[in-house]
This record gives structure tokens, sequence and C-alpha cells, in this order.
């Protein structure tokens, strides 16, 4: 899977998967895509993937993480997706 193709992925996914509400693509290049899919209005998962580097980040966090101790978290995967 390469970053140009990964929004229109993501996007035939969120069509099956109704807790997302929304997708917003961020940053596209050819070898980077960054994309926020919502869950709710102050909760999202932000996925960035590099083609250059071969590795992917999912990043989960609220808009206003006052109200949770643990609002942000990251998942690193190395692996070719």
């Amino acid at each position: 899977m390469k970053a140009e193709d990964l929004p229109a992925i993501v996007g035939t996914e969120l069509e099956r998967r109704k807790y997302f509400v929304r997708m917003d693509v961020l940053d596209q290049t050819l070898s980077l895509v960054k994309i926020r899919l919502y869950i709710s209005p102050d909760l999202f998962v932000q996925i960035h993937r590099n083609d250059q580097y071969q590795t992917a980040l999912v990043h989960e966090s609220r808009i206003n993480p006052t109200h949770c101790a643990s609002a942000k978290r990251f998942h690193v995967l190395s692996r070719r997706l």
C-alpha cells in the first residue's frame, strides 16, 4: 500500500465502520500522507504513512486532553502496510 492510495482505501473502510464520523486528509504528497479519523467531535485517530521510510504512525488523542489522564497514545508500526 502506498501513501497516495491510503485516502481512498481509508475512505472505503470509513463507509463500512460506522463508528468513524469523519475523515480529514491533513497533508498528502506522493510519499507521505496524514489522515485524521474522528470517532467523536473531540476524539480522533491520526495516521501518518511515509513510503520513503516504509513506516506508519498511528496516534490517538482527544482535542481537549484535560478530561482524560492518558489522552495521547502513539503506536509506531515499522512494518510494510
